[in-house]
């Protein structure tokens, strides 16, 4: 959402380290809309295993630089946004 206007991408990868922290994550779209990186700060991890209830949490804290295009075709630069993103596995 930019400027209370949704704005819908396709496909978005996530290009990140094994253990979180270690380099740049990368996150890009297949249309060449969404180009951001995020220097990792912190990882908020969490694993709860109780066999039939599994939570395992990764929530990466960073700085955001790059770029996303908007429906219009404006480009919307980034620069030193502070963010998150997480990869979680849940089994209930």
């Amino acid at each position: 959402m930019y400027n209370n206007i949704v704005h819908k991408l396709d496909e978005v990868v996530f290009d990140y380290p094994e253990d979180y922290t270690s380099r740049t994550w990368i996150f890009k779209d297949n249309e060449g809309r969404l180009y951001l990186e995020m220097e990792p700060v912190v990882n908020r991890h969490e694993l709860d295993n109780f066999a039939i209830i599994v939570s395992n949490q990764n929530q990466v804290f960073g700085k955001f630089k790059g770029y996303f295009i908007l429906d219009d075709g404006r480009k919307i630069e980034v620069k030193d946004a502070y963010g998150f993103a997480e990869k979680v596995y849940n089994k209930w």
